[in-house]
């Protein structure tokens, strides 16, 4: 690309030195990257300065007392308070993007201020997955500030914007590689649970209700999801046992949810 992409990308790392030059090498043509590091005792902080990185420091006041991140909107939002520019992408140290979705977001930079939805397609292995319960997994990721009120919610945050504000769809993916067993990502989300379990908790009967439906839904998706891709998916897939681990943490929040019920 001969011009710079006029856009912030803003990364949260913790020792992220094995993901995070092909994370980096990915947004090259942006015009600011931000890293907001959780003292990183590898080289991540070296890798970040090799591209150029503005660096931040995770503020404490959002961490855990053994430095894991608690609230993740928090962190999110130091990065944006400090972006020069009002495009603002985030992307996770591990993740990464094509060229083709690097050529779609400088086109939307080109137009009004909006923001835009964007696909992920989870990567297992080096192979790209075709079919997956989670898809389209959509995030927001990409969005004027000038619409944006900030980040929201500790775990699975997400960009609130203001009234009146219709997010478009961007048609290219980003890149999500999955890595370790499903044990493992099991373990990682146990972490997510005690998050969101704590500012859902407590519930009212008139909020219970709602989320425990939510939830369900969702898991009863999930299982027909995969009964499709099972029968019907032509293309790359993950093991079944990773697609379970989703299963489970949906199924996981349902059990939270009626031991909170207990206590009201």
């Amino acid at each position: 690309m001969n011009h710079k992409i006029p856009v912030t990308v803003a990364m949260l790392t913790h020792n992220s030195a094995t993901t995070l030059p092909r994370a980096l090498e990915s947004v090259k043509d942006f015009s600011e990257i931000i890293i907001c590091d959780g003292a990183s005792t590898d080289d991540t902080l070296a890798i970040a300065r090799s591209f150029g990185a503005h660096i931040l420091s995770q503020d404490t006041r959002f961490l855990f007392e053994d430095g894991r991140i608690r609230n993740f909107s928090g962190v999110r939002n130091q990065m944006l308070a400090v972006a020069s520019y009002d495009w603002f992408f985030f992307l996770d140290s591990d993740e990464y993007i094509g060229p083709e979705l690097a050529k779609e977001i400088f086109e939307k930079t080109k137009g009004e201020p909006a923001a835009y939805w964007i696909p992920r397609k989870y990567v297992y292995h080096d192979t790209i997955i075709d079919c997956s319960v989670a898809y389209p997994s959509q995030q927001m990721r990409l969005f004027n500030r000038t619409i944006a009120k900030g980040f929201i919610k500790e775990v699975h945050e997400k960009i609130s914007l203001r009234l009146g504000v219709i997010p478009g769809w961007l048609t290219k993916p980003m890149f999500v590689p999955i890595v370790g067993t499903s044990g493992e990502l099991i373990a990682k989300w146990r972490g997510y649970l005690t998050i969101e379990n704590a500012q859902r908790m407590p519930l009212s009967l008139r909020q219970w209700l709602p989320a425990v439906m939510r939830d369900v839904g969702i898991t009863v998706l999930y299982l027909i999801r995969l009964l499709r891709i099972m029968l019907f998916c032509r293309g790359t897939r993950l093991p079944v046992s990773y697609e379970l681990a989703r299963v489970w943490y949906q199924g996981a929040l349902i059990r939270d949810s009626f031991m909170a019920i207990e206590k009201i």
